[in-house]
């Protein structure tokens, strides 16, 4: 496809006339960055364009197809690692108040245990 016209039979038939590689392409040597998600018949590709300009005109092209099911298995595996380290930190703070709620528990429960004793020894005295 080298040195072939990108709007031309062979290079259409190639891309299955897709209309939105098409648009983008005439973006692209407009002199307009973009992106694109469409259908390439057996699989999504996300295109990436970019013009890269000399002399302020637009001269080269950078063009990068991606499969999307790329990105989406990273984007799966970095939620994958998100979930586990939410779930990682919902489980510290979790036990580190259910701790600290114990501790309350226990001086709260020494205190009230020292009252009584000083209540029952008056009331020992009393009787």
């Amino acid at each position: 496809m080298v040195g072939e016209n990108f709007f031309g039979g062979e290079a259409q038939k190639f891309i299955n006339h897709n209309e939105i590689l098409n648009n983008l392409t005439q973006n692209l040597l407009a002199g307009n960055s973009g992106y694109a998600v469409y259908d390439y018949g057996s699989s999504e590709r996300l295109t990436t364009t970019y013009p890269i300009f000399v002399n302020n005109e637009s001269t080269y092209f950078l063009k990068i197809v991606t499969p999307t099911r790329e990105i989406y298995a990273q984007l799966g595996d970095v939620l994958f690692i998100q979930r586990i380290r939410m779930f990682s930190f919902l489980a510290a703070t979790t036990t580190a108040a259910i701790a600290v709620l114990i501790l309350l528990l226990t001086k709260w429960n020494v205190i009230l245990c020292k009252e009584v004793k000083k209540k029952n020894k008056r009331i020992g005295r009393i009787i």
